[in-house]
């Protein structure tokens, strides 16, 4: 079973819409984690999703943001999730892009808009890898033999599609982005239903 991750969550207020509909779909799997926002966003989360408990921190502007930046230099943070706001001015500026650069030389996963938040989640939900080698969860096998599989190494994540014996061919690999966005076949269709399950925590071990 995957330890508990302690996650920190803000949102510029342009973006905290954002932030609470990529809660709600990951509600399930964040529920399992330790929480902790910076003012409104953390209100926002927990009203929005009733079964989260969030630590609140002082808003950005307050301070929130360098309460943050120093749990994560304390190692007490796993991963960031910061949707900022960059088509708008902001005071405290020099505050969070502290936070940005304290939590990038931590080495810790960073997501600053929702679709890179997607992806954190869907990585950090996946068992990680004991050892260098890729790590594969079967995704589709088609009645000809082809199969595709879902790997990850590394932090990276991929789908490596092996055709069958019989026509010759070498497996190939595509960026996980790249394979959702790229067609609609059944392989597509079953990758999407594993995210799905992952997200309301009832995948099949």
């Amino acid at each position: 079973m995957q330890s508990p991750l302690r996650i920190g969550l803000v949102a510029h207020d342009a973006k905290k819409a954002e932030l609470i509909a990529w809660a709600q779909r990951w509600e399930d799997w964040l529920a399992r984690h330790s929480l902790v926002g910076t003012g409104t966003s953390a209100d926002d989360i927990e009203q929005a999703c009733p079964s989260l408990r969030v630590e609140h921190l002082r808003s950005g502007p307050d301070g929130g943001d360098m309460q943050l930046g120093a749990r994560i230099v304390d190692g007490g943070i796993d991963a960031l999730v910061f949707l900022l706001d960059p088509a708008s001015a902001h005071a405290h500026e020099a505050d969070f892009r502290a936070l940005i650069r304290v939590a990038l030389i931590a080495g810790i996963p960073v997501a600053l808009s929702e679709a890179s938040a997607e992806h954190l989640a869907i990585g950090m939900s996946l068992p990680a890898p004991a050892v260098a080698e890729p790590e594969f969860r079967e995704i589709y096998s088609s009645s000809n033999g082809d199969h595709w599989r879902l790997g990850i190494a590394r932090g990276r994540m991929f789908v490596r599609h092996q055709p069958n014996a019989a026509s010759g061919g070498t497996a190939t690999d595509t960026d996980l982005e790249q394979f959702l966005s790229s067609g609609a076949g059944p392989e597509h269709h079953a990758l999407r239903r594993m995210i799905e399950q992952r997200k309301r925590g009832t995948e099949s071990p």
